[in-house]
């Protein structure tokens, strides 16, 4: 219930106004959609951007502008005090760049290693969204059921009317009881006590 609790502010407080607002990175430069990911279809739209990145890199390789303004719409610019995948991304991208003489002798990746890299890191990204959805859906039908029986149970008011009910259907019960035993001791010819009723009547109203 906290969790959801905290989804819920965060989503009421930072819910875009409009989708082209969401779209438009001038108008939202700093967050990224992952700061709102917990909204379900700004969490499609980052699992769609990085499917669809994953595509042109794939076939076509990389494209420095094409691919950081895609990681930059979901995760914001690349800082210091902000690091994101884009900054990983262009560390594979300067290392594709790197000339035969200076890769060989230091080691590097060759180009096609590199995309294969970057690859790997949009499909675990790809996973880990994807496992926050599935977590994200399984609180909410906890929540959902948590609520269906906090509506169950019924009011204060309700209890007492319910306590009444109990207690008039204990006493009935037990003067039934008390009349088939004594019909029983008569039918057998043994001695029965005189019937005296002390039950107080506490019909609910």
């Amino acid at each position: 219930m906290q969790w959801d609790r905290q989804n819920q502010d965060r989503e009421r407080q930072e819910k875009p106004r409009s989708h082209e607002e969401i779209m438009e990175p001038a108008q939202n430069p700093a967050p990224g959609l992952i700061h709102k990911i917990q909204i379900p279809y700004v969490l499609d739209l980052c699992l769609k951007l990085l499917g669809g990145l994953r595509q042109k890199i794939e076939s076509g390789g990389f494209n420095k502008k094409r691919d950081a303004t895609a990681l930059e719409k979901i995760y914001g610019p690349d800082t210091d005090l902000h690091k994101t995948p884009l900054r990983s991304y262009l560390a594979w991208v300067n290392t594709a760049k790197a000339p035969q003489e200076e890769r060989v002798r230091k080691g590097y990746a060759t180009p096609e290693q590199c995309k294969n890299n970057v690859i790997t890191e949009i499909d675990r990204e790809i996973d880990r969204f994807r496992k926050y959805g599935q977590d994200q859906k399984f609180m909410e039908s906890k929540r959902t059921k948590l609520e269906i029986l906090r509506r169950s149970v019924p009011d204060s008011p309700a209890l007492d009317r319910l306590s009444r009910y109990e207690t008039t259907l204990e006493r009935a019960f037990d003067r039934t009881l008390n009349q088939l035993e004594r019909i029983q001791r008569l039918r057998r010819g043994q001695p029965v006590a005189p019937r005296i009723d002390t039950t107080v009547s506490s019909e609910p109203r």
